[in-house]
């Protein structure tokens, strides 16, 4: 993987947040917490955004997660270190230990 072009969009994405942040600051620095608010709900673009928020997210939950996981799976088999899972690792469940069988919890109790 390269890291420069990773490091550099992770440094851009933070210019642009704390840009974003300082200025909501200095806008709420120099207006009300409730005419922000307010102004939020009632403006043409903030009735506009919240109306898009809306759709993305009735959008995000009509999407078939797990059809687009499964329908993926094969070609993340084939990447470079990685082998197959078999159906029974995928089904097998490991026994959970109880708690005062735990040597950690064991070594805890005795030293308390």
């Amino acid at each position: 993987m390269a890291l420069v072009p990773l490091t550099a969009a992770f440094f851009i994405g933070r210019l642009v947040s704390y840009g974003l942040y300082v200025g909501g600051a200095s806008a709420a620095a120099r207006t009300s917490a409730w005419k922000l608010v307010t102004s939020s709900f009632t403006s043409p673009g903030g009735i506009a955004i919240q109306v898009l928020l809306l759709l993305g997210l009735v959008g995000l939950t009509r999407i078939d997660w797990a059809g687009r996981h499964k329908r993926h799976e094969p070609r993340r088999s084939r990447l470079p270190g990685r082998r197959p899972a078999a159906s029974s690792e995928l089904q097998r469940e490991e026994p959970v230990q109880q708690l005062g069988e735990h040597r950690l919890f064991r070594r805890v109790m005795a030293a308390g």
